[in-house]
C-alpha cells in the first residue's frame, strides 16, 4: 500500500512538472490572443489527486496587464490542454486552471522596501551594518567574505650558540675533542746499517 501511495504522488509530481513546462514553452512561443502580453510565467503546477483538473500558477509583469492576461489564459485552456495532450502522448489530460501568483510580487515589493529604507539611512549617515538586510534566498547560500591572503614566511636559520668567552660553542666543543685525542709521534728511524758500522 506504501509503494502504491509513492508511486502514485511520483507520477502525479511528474504530470504536474510536465503541464508547466508545456504551458510555458506555448505561452513563450506565443499564442495568438492581444490579451496575452507581459512577462508571464509560470511559478507552479498542482494536479488534483483524482486527476480531473491542474491548477497552474502564472506570474503577470507588469501588474496592470494582470486582468487582462488572466482572462485570455482562461480562454485558451482548451487549446494548452489539446496541445499538452499531444506532446505528453496521454489520452487523459486533466482541464487546466490558471490561477495568479502574487508572491512574486510580494517578495519584490518587500526587497524594494528594504532597499528604500537602505538608501535612506546612507543618506542620513548611518552605518550600512545598522540596515536590516534582505531576506535570504532559498536558492542562494549566505555569501561569506573572502579569505585574507596567505603570505609566506621565510624560516628562520638557527644561530649557533656563543659560549662566554666569544667563540660559539660548538668550536669550543671541537676543541676539547682535539686535546683529548693523544698526539701521535713520528716512529724513530732505524739507523742505517752503514752509520752502526762508522760508530
Amino acid at each position: 500500500m506504501i509503494e502504491d501511495r509513492h508511486s502514485h504522488s511520483h507520477k502525479r509530481e511528474q504530470l504536474a512538472s510536465t503541464l508547466g513546462q508545456v504551458v510555458q514553452t506555448l505561452i513563450t512561443r506565443g499564442i495568438a490572443d492581444p490579451r496575452i502580453v507581459g512577462i508571464i510565467t509560470v511559478t507552479g503546477c498542482d494536479v488534483a489527486p483524482d486527476y480531473s483538473h491542474a491548477v497552474i500558477k502564472v506570474s503577470i509583469l507588469p501588474q496592470k496587464n494582470e486582468a487582462k492576461v488572466m482572462g485570455g489564459l482562461r480562454h485558451a485552456a482548451g487549446h494548452f490542454r489539446r496541445q499538452a495532450r499531444d506532446r505528453i502522448h496521454a489520452r487523459n489530460i486533466p482541464e487546466l486552471r490558471f490561477e495568479l501568483d502574487s508572491s512574486l510580487k510580494r517578495q519584490a515589493a518587500v526587497i524594494g522596501a528594504l532597499s528604500h529604507v537602505v538608501a535612506e539611512r546612507e543618506a542620513a549617515g548611518v552605518p550600512a551594518e545598522a540596515a536590516p538586510a534582505a531576506p535570504a534566498s532559498p536558492w542562494i547560500g549566505p555569501v561569506r567574505p573572502p579569505a585574507p591572503p596567505v603570505t609566506p614566511t621565510k624560516a628562520k636559520k638557527a644561530r649557533p650558540k656563543v659560549a662566554q668567552g666569544g667563540t660559539p660553542a660548538a668550536s669550543k666543543a671541537e676543541a676539547k675533542k682535539a686535546a683529548a685525542k693523544p698526539r701521535r709521534t713520528a716512529p724513530k728511524r732505524r739507523a742505517s746499517r752503514a752509520e752502526g758500522k762508522g760508530r
